[in-house]
């Protein structure tokens, strides 16, 4: 587990940790400042967008540490404006990335129907999620959890399911475990 990591999971580095960390950053930058590194062609803007006029965004993210480990959720949900509406964010006890992501979602549904959202983008960075909420496979392992996932967006008149990569969040919630 890298010093980074420690950090984020536990609060705590300890001193070998550190110390490699901070010798491996500085031979990293040692390196690339005498590298002659080619330009870049194009520019990829990273960041949150707004929804359209009358929606809501919600972002969700789930995390574990391990395959089962330790995990935490939340997200935020946010209006046309990118004002903060809401957020929810806690532990999930121990399970796998993907059940995390769910359990997460899940959360963010029941959030934003007591909210009496009927216009809502639901963003979320897993891949598989996003794939097993925009179709009809099943998982046994995880059918009672993506079953209530599903019954909770059929209930939401206007939605959209989408992928995105690269969130903040998730640096929150390793924090939050």
């Amino acid at each position: 587990m890298t010093a980074r990591e420690q950090l984020c999971f536990t609060g705590k580095v300890d001193r070998s940790s550190f110390k490699r960390s901070i010798k491996d950053s500085v031979q990293f930058f040692s390196i690339g400042m005498n590298a002659k590194l080619p330009k870049a062609k194009t520019i990829v803007a990273l960041g949150w967008e707004k929804p359209p006029v009358g929606w809501a965004k919600l972002n969700s993210d789930g995390s574990a540490l391990g395959n089962p480990g330790r995990a935490v959720g939340g997200g935020v949900i946010r209006d046309h404006e990118g004002q903060w509406l809401k957020g929810y964010a806690g532990p999930l006890g121990c399970t796998n990335s993907c059940m995390a992501e769910l359990w997460a979602l899940r959360d963010g549904l029941l959030l934003a129907k007591e909210m009496g959202l009927n216009n809502l983008i639901i963003e979320l960075d897993a891949l598989s999620v996003v794939l097993l909420m925009n179709n009809n496979s099943t998982n046994l392992l995880m059918e009672p959890l993506l079953t209530d996932c599903r019954n909770l967006v059929r209930e939401i008149p206007n939605k959209q399911i989408t992928l995105v990569y690269g969130r903040p969040i998730t640096v929150l919630m390793r924090r939050l475990n």
